[in-house]
């Protein structure tokens, strides 16, 4: 969990609760439970576009340099959460299943690194 933790409050708070979603998503969809899945990632959708309006505001706000880049891999990221919604519309547990892995291994660990960066940024303002 400490690995969540950009040292930023808002941010913070906003990684943990997507964390714990994506990983109750994760398990209503390897038990098979559509219904439940479909609810979450509806949740998950809410949470991450809210999430990223967050920081996009955040960065434009504090002039942060790096904004266009990491704005841009919301939206790859944000596409993905949506394509994970459809799935469990379509009641593709495969497709959800490759698409939450998806999710985890590969963009919320680079959003991650990119929000480290944009803390670094904050800090410095600060000082």
């Amino acid at each position: 969990m400490d690995g969540l933790n950009v040292g930023v409050a808002a941010l913070d708070e906003a990684h943990r609760d997507m964390f714990y979603l994506m990983g109750d998503l994760s398990e209503a969809v390897h038990a098979k439970s559509v219904r439940a899945a479909l609810a979450m990632a509806r949740d998950f959708v809410t949470k991450v576009e809210g999430h990223f309006k967050v920081e996009g505001e955040m960065m434009t706000r504090l002039g942060f340099p790096g904004a266009a880049v990491h704005q841009a891999k919301h939206a790859t990221t944000r596409d993905k959460v949506i394509d994970l919604e459809r799935a469990l519309s379509d009641e593709n547990l495969g497709l959800a299943s490759t698409i939450l892995g998806e999710l985890e291994s590969v963009y919320f660990r680079e959003l991650l690194n990119e929000d480290m960066i944009l803390a670094n940024y904050i800090s410095a303002q600060a000082s």
